[in-house]
């Protein structure tokens, strides 16, 4: 039981990942730091190794790993607890058959062993290697009945320290060299029950109707599309990760991205449909296409594995922000809801990112100013405009001409070239020589900085 190790756990997704898959090289390169022949049956290649990535309410709380060693009467399972720092803070060991087995699994025997900091321990070859053990700090509990279990125990541990760097690097974002590989880093997450329903749109409820049901602080993802203005509200995308709606023109299904938020808009072909699933990859969430059974990530909207169901277009110019702010500019909005669901608690990652084709900056939000902040993505000028902790982002350029932006009010900017006033919010001019024209919206997203370097590297 993972929270054996961490009483305040909130969930922990845990990953199976392969040498094989990951880095071929990679076992060579543990033997040779580890100073020992690798055994033939768990230190191959496809050995699959298991990393718990526990997180908190308050953020990442450590990590587990473990791995098997061949002993004197039995196969042992060692297993190593470390901090988000990834300082060693307990070692547990099972499946241990040694007639010492109880001095070898006592509390004294790992509490001194947990003192040591795990990258000590490849240090003490000498000891698992040949038997020489005199510069290890902690003594064979046995005196020497279960000598060979205590030098494999050693062994052990200097083999997950070495797993750690070449394999697991927890903490790292990961940069598996295919699409096969990409998989492995599908998690099955474990935690409070997560919703895997799906909502088939029609719930629609006006401004005045939704206005009775949600919170002034209820976040609201807002969509816009000739001319229609609709509103998800996050507690409704909570309990059905997977909204499927229709517009003029075609269907999307909204798709709660993230494990509470980062909803994206994806296009949906006709007869196409998603369903949530309890896994994650890089701390986002997949779902399954019910046709053809491929795994999808919306934040690539594309299916996980090469060539087994494609991509989809992602929609531009999604915002979430407050029922408060929803409400009052844009009094045309239509909300698809379901009534009495709790007030969501949004989790905002810490960073804005930006797709445009193959380039994907992001920004940390807190370093924005309130207002308008000019950028570059994809060797063009755009404007992130900050409101509280709200972003929205829009292309600089109206009817093949560059604009530059500053800021006026929390709501409002005006061009310099103009003087024109522009919604923050609604992107579009409300005053001046260029009043109804609109800024194009630009793909954003809400992620952690690990999740965005890991989907889209650095």
């Amino acid at each position: 039981d993972i929270r054996r190790f961490f009483p305040s756990m909130s969930h922990y997704v845990v990953n199976y990942i392969s040498f094989e898959n990951q880095n071929p090289s990679g076992l060579i390169e543990l033997e040779a730091s580890l100073r020992d022949e690798l055994d033939p049956v768990y230190e191959t290649t496809d050995v699959p190794f298991a990393l718990y990535t526990v997180d908190g309410e308050q953020g990442r709380l450590g990590y587990v790993f473990g791995s098997n060693q061949r002993g004197e009467f039995s196969n042992i399972q060692v297993i190593v607890v470390v901090n988000s720092n990834l300082s060693l803070r307990e070692i547990y060991i099972q499946r241990l058959r040694s007639p010492s087995w109880k001095l070898l699994q006592g509390a004294d025997f790992l509490d001194d062993l947990s003192a040591i900091s795990l990258d000590s321990y490849p240090q003490f070859y000498n000891c698992y290697s040949n038997g020489q053990c005199g510069d290890v700090p902690v003594a064979d509990p046995t005196d020497g009945a279960g000598v060979r279990d205590y030098r494999a125990i050693l062994r052990a541990i200097a083999k997950l320290n070495l797993i750690s760097t070449h394999l697991l690097r927890p903490g790292q974002p990961p940069n598996p060299p295919s699409d096969h590989a990409r998989a492995e880093w599908i998690g099955n997450y474990r935690g409070p029950v997560i919703s895997v329903d799906v909502l088939a749109g029609a719930n629609t409820r006006s401004l005045s109707e939704a206005d009775e049901l949600l919170s002034p602080a209820e976040p609201v993802y807002i969509w816009r599309v000739d001319g229609v203005v609709r509103g998800y509200p996050l507690s409704t995308l909570r309990r059905y990760p997977v909204i499927e709606d229709s517009f003029t023109g075609g269907n999307v299904s909204v798709v709660l991205a993230g494990l509470h938020g980062n909803p994206v808009m994806l296009d949906r072909p006709e007869g196409f449909h998603f369903r949530p699933t309890m896994d994650t990859l890089y701390e986002g969430r997949v779902v399954m296409d019910l046709g053809s059974g491929a795994i999808w990530s919306p934040v690539l909207a594309r299916s996980v594995y090469e060539g087994a169901g494609g991509t989809l277009r992602v929609g531009r110019g999604g915002v979430t922000i407050p029922w408060s702010l929803a409400r009052d500019v844009f009094p045309e909005i239509e909300v698809l809801m379901v009534p009495d669901q709790p007030i969501a608690e949004l989790v905002y990652g810490e960073m804005i990112v930006v797709r445009d084709g193959a380039d994907s900056p992001s920004w940390t939000v807190s370093d924005l100013s309130q207002g308008v902040n000019t950028v570059e993505v994809g060797g063009r000028p755009v404007i992130l405009v900050r409101h509280g902790d709200h972003v929205l982002v829009w292309e600089t350029t109206v009817d093949g001409r560059t604009l530059n932006f500053e800021s006026i009010n929390p709501l409002e900017f005006r061009d310099i070239e103009t003087g024109s006033t522009w919604s923050s919010i609604r992107g579009e001019s409300t005053a001046g020589q260029l009043a109804g024209e609109r800024l194009r919206p630009m793909v954003q997203m809400r992620m952690s900085e690990f999740e965005w370097r890991s989907h889209f590297g650095d």
